[in-house]
């Protein structure tokens, strides 16, 4: 019966080495990729349509701030239990373009559609993006890069719009009063 559990013993020694063994391994492998060079390369923002429409918004709109490829979780959030779960839904997509007041208030955001006005297939991610950006309250511009607006049809389109905060729209639930923020003690 001894020899029984010893050899049980030994196999789960010999198992437990392995595993260590093969956790050290590829533990030393990554530290070796991360002191290595890195396989990335450089590459512009903002492509050569992409770059024409951000001057143009530039030149249109003076008195606004412009930034590109904004990431809409930095656009919108979610407060609640289920806040990680929305998130997600979210986390990879971004805005093409953000037009923003002074106070860097957003006062649209602008989506450019690569395709025939006609032809043009929304995917499951563009979808996302449309629901996500209007439900929060956004004004949502989507461009055709095949027939661009001009840089005074772009001006004409965004000056004047009121801002999403100060636009009254009725709650979809009731909100949950926040609790106040208290720092914790060491």
């Amino acid at each position: 019966m001894w020899w029984i559990v010893l050899a049980v013993s030994m196999v789960v020694v010999l198992a437990a080495g392995g595993a260590g063994l093969w956790f050290w391994q590829r533990r030393r492998e990554q530290q070796r990729v991360e002191r290595g060079h890195w396989p990335y390369r450089r590459r512009r923002p903002l492509g050569d349509l992409e770059q024409a429409v951000f001057f143009s918004l530039l030149e249109g709109l003076p008195e606004h701030i412009i930034l590109s490829q904004v990431s809409l979780s930095k656009l919108c959030f979610v407060r609640g239990a289920e806040a990680l779960q929305w998130q997600r839904r979210i986390q990879d997509l971004s805005a093409d373009f953000v037009v923003c007041d002074r106070s860097f208030r957003t006062v649209a955001v602008i989506d450019l559609e690569d395709g025939f006005e006609d032809e043009i297939e929304r995917t499951e991610a563009d979808i996302r993006k449309e629901k996500a950006l209007l439900d929060a309250g956004f004004r949502l511009f989507r461009w055709n890069t095949f027939n661009l607006p001009t840089t005074e049809q772009m001006r004409n389109a965004i000056v004047g719009l009121t801002l999403a905060v100060d636009t009254k729209r009725p709650p979809l639930l009731p909100l949950e009063p926040l609790e106040p923020f208290e720092p914790r003690e060491r």
